[in-house]
């Protein structure tokens, strides 16, 4: 097992830890090494944007779109992706209503 010191930490961030723990019912280290397992265990967003990309080729297929290595996968690239996958199953005939005012009556906070 690892030993991690963590210097300048806001006070703010501390009383955070300590309220945690307490809701918890657990040490201030023991809530700081929950909070950081599962920061670490959770993948990077350019990690979860490919993921994504994955799971779409999985599920809808191959695409005429070629997937970038997973280290250069940009958002741009993934809403291309998306966009090929949706494009294989023609455009989307949606009718979306005009906006106004709704019909709920405006509460009165007086």
């Amino acid at each position: 097992m690892a030993t991690l010191h963590i210097r300048n930490l806001k006070d703010s961030a501390k009383e955070g830890i300590r309220v945690r723990a307490a809701v918890h019912g657990r040490s201030m280290e023991a809530e700081a090494r929950a909070i950081l397992e599962q920061a670490a265990a959770r993948p990077e967003p350019r990690e979860h944007l490919y993921l994504r990309v994955r799971k779409l080729v999985e599920k809808y297929g191959p695409m005429d779109v070629e997937i970038p290595p997973r280290e250069g996968l940009t958002g741009a690239q993934f809403v291309q992706l998306m966009r090929a996958a949706v494009d294989n199953y023609g455009p989307l005939d949606i009718e979306i209503p005009p906006r106004g005012q709704s019909h709920r009556e405006i509460p009165d906070f007086s």
